[in-house]
């Protein structure tokens, strides 16, 4: 199985809107722990991917002031940031790739 491909079609599921912040955290979170082996990931994928499901852990649908002062964010704030997070390491594997 590739896991870094279907890791990457649920990230983009999710930036695109098929899937809400919810089924994403259904359908993410147990695979990326549970089902991904480990060294199945390079160490810059498994960077990316775990920050992603880091996040997640700190992601609710309309968290309070004082969650948000301890770095709480939104759903659409999630999403926002997977993207930004997604293109980051989209750009570091590019220039890791020789020319």
């Amino acid at each position: 199985m590739n896991y870094h491909q279907t890791l990457m079609k649920m990230i983009e599921r999710l930036i695109s809107g098929e899937w809400s912040v919810s089924k994403f955290e259904n359908e993410y979170y147990d695979f990326y722990l549970e089902e991904v082996p480990d060294k199945a990931l390079s160490d810059e994928d498994s960077q990316f991917f775990g920050l992603v499901q880091e996040k997640l852990d700190w992601t609710d649908a309309a968290p309070d002031p004082e969650s948000r002062s301890y770095g709480w964010m939104n759903h659409n704030e999630f999403i926002q940031l997977v993207q930004q997070q997604r293109d980051l390491y989209w750009n570091e594997l590019r220039n890791q790739q020789p020319s």
